[in-house]
């Protein structure tokens, strides 16, 4: 006796083989991203507008606290008013990971869960700079990104390539060519431990 494989609908019908004898299957992917967001796990940080320096220096900085869960950064954005002269210039971002605490010139802020019907909270210490100075007064770590931005709105898509575990941080700086408004914004999602 034959195996008869059927299509798993309740219908009695049998599952189609095409001409070269290969099961025809239907599937449905889905992002980590969108997945850890429907199980409200998926968070954004971000700062308020701030007037950019010439001199430039950190304006967002994120550590990870969760002793359970890593953090996968799945993208950074930037928008920036290209100055509030000639209204064309750029904005030169730069990521680092390993820096220290702010001990200056900073606020803390939190990040917002971005499935509007969870109560989760992200196990994240977050801080923006609070426009004294050139910069939050951070300890430097190690670079791992460099962009210029455009006037207007830049998303950089990493894919949660980069992975915070406990007490890793990560932090963006930036520096106008001409004094000007920019926001920059961090979204990611903790892992599920697997």
């Amino acid at each position: 006796m034959a195996l008869m494989i059927e299509d798993g609908t309740g219908s009695g019908q049998k599952v189609e083989i095409d001409t070269h004898n290969r099961l025809q299957t239907l599937a449905v992917t889905m992002p980590k991203s969108a997945e850890r967001a429907l199980e409200g796990q998926f968070y954004a940080v971000a700062t308020p507008f701030l007037t950019g320096t010439t001199n430039g220096g950190t304006m967002i900085y994120v550590k990870n606290t969760s002793k359970t869960q890593r953090f996968f950064i799945e993208s950074i954005s930037g928008s920036y008013n290209g100055g509030s002269t000639n209204r064309d210039r750029s904005v030169q971002v730069v990521a680092s990971v390993d820096v220290g605490a702010p001990s200056a010139n900073n606020t803390a802020s939190t990040a917002g869960n971005l499935n509007l019907t969870s109560a989760n909270v992200a196990e994240l210490d977050v801080e923006y700079w609070d426009e004294v100075g050139d910069g939050m007064t951070i300890v430097a770590g190690t670079e791992v990104f460099r962009a210029i931005l455009n006037k207007g709105y830049t998303r950089f898509r990493l894919d949660g390539s980069v992975v915070m575990g406990l007490n890793d941080t990560f932090a963006i700086a930036a520096t106008v060519e001409e004094v000007g408004e920019l926001t920059l914004s961090i979204q990611g999602y903790f892992d599920n431990g697997n």
